[in-house]
């Protein structure tokens, strides 16, 4: 847990007019969400859109988006239409829609069986193949913004706009531990490969990481230059990725 982490210059995101992206952990495809509602299926190989999804309304956007790790099923939501969908990827049939108040986040359990998804004040885990809600977590003060499965999907993260983060046991729903720090809304958290690690980013840059043991910070990773829109390691979970709302992409190495 005593890594020292070094950025890589930050790259802008070009291209269509676009607030999220998901990739098939099979390399096949990657789906690219834009802000007129629409989700573009692109192949890989050829580097090019193949099929095209009524995503969500016009002018909505489509917020957040991911594949699960079988590649079966692509998810999608929008917080201003408080929506969130299912495809298939097979067909690209869309699955189910649900409501989900101010819903600006998702993602799948590891095992790509569960949908965890911001709720409002609370977030919710919905069943991937039927659409049902399986478990619905304990209410936040204020709005959930970000959700995040450990690796073992044992434990869930939420980052909330009341500046905290909260870890809970992913079947029972019980409250673990809360972690407090941030000067502003937590947009996004996530958990390192081996669960040791919680990185959170928050409304106004900055980046931290909390040892999850002992429930402390370890340090401010970075505090860049607009809210952080997401954040994710790389299979080896050795690189943090973090994109900002200013477009930009930040790539952290971690050097043990």
């Amino acid at each position: 847990t005593d890594a020292v982490w070094k950025e890589h210059a930050g790259t802008d995101l070009v291209g269509f007019a676009f607030e999220s992206v998901a990739v098939d952990p099979g390399g096949k495809w990657i789906a690219t969400g834009h802000r007129d509602g629409a989700i573009r299926i692109w192949d890989l190989a050829l580097q090019s859109p193949f099929k095209l999804l009524s995503g969500m309304e016009i002018d909505c956007g489509v917020w957040s988006m991911e594949a699960s790790a079988d590649g079966r099923y692509l998810a999608a939501c929008c917080r201003k239409q408080n929506r969130v969908k299912l495809w298939d990827s097979k067909s690209w049939t869309e699955l189910w829609s649900l409501h989900a108040d101010d819903c600006d986040d998702l993602e799948f359990s590891p095992d790509g069986r569960r949908l965890l998804v911001c709720g409002g004040r609370q977030a919710v885990l919905i069943d991937a193949a039927t659409g049902e809600e399986q478990l619905r977590l304990p209410e936040h003060s204020i709005t959930v913004h970000g959700v995040a499965y450990s690796n073992d999907g044992s434990r869930i993260v939420t980052a909330c706009e009341d500046r905290k983060l909260r870890v809970w046991d992913a079947k029972t729903g019980e409250l673990l531990k809360s972690f407090s720090g941030h000067a502003a809304s937590i947009r996004r958290a996530e958990f390192s490969r081996d669960g040791s690690l919680l990185v959170s980013g928050d409304a106004n840059g900055s980046i931290r990481l909390w040892d999850l043991k002992t429930g402390q910070e370890l340090y401010e990773l970075a505090k860049l230059d607009a809210a952080i829109e997401d954040l994710s390691f790389d299979p080896d979970g050795n690189v943090l990725v973090a994109i900002t709302a200013a477009g930009r992409v930040h790539a952290f190495d971690g050097q043990r």
